[in-house]
């Protein structure tokens, strides 16, 4: 009878642990949880560290570059030199 009741104890503690090994505080799921954030998190250090590469890239054209200065200010602000005329074209809807 007393090895019964200690068989049942130790089937219940067991049940526990592996409640605990899946669905606990840090149990698996958990940790499939966490694996997936870190992913998403590496991608998205990974983006900015190509943003801060070209912005880095464009900063050191713009210091160093009169060609690069000129070809942005025409793109970005539209601006024309002397004796030039800018042709508009009108969307069609």
């Amino acid at each position: 009878m007393l090895w019964r009741l200690a068989l049942a104890g130790i089937l219940l503690f067991n049940s526990f642990l592996l409640f605990q090994l899946i669905w606990g505080n840090n149990g698996l799921l958990r940790y499939h949880e966490l694996k997936q954030t870190e992913a998403r998190m590496q991608q998205q250090s990974d983006e900015v560290r190509r943003d801060n590469v070209r912005l880095s890239r464009e900063i050191r054209l713009l210091k160093n570059s009169t060609a690069y200065i000129e070809k942005t200010i025409r793109s970005e602000m539209h601006y024309v030199q002397p004796n030039e005329i800018i042709y508009l074209r009108e969307e069609r809807k």
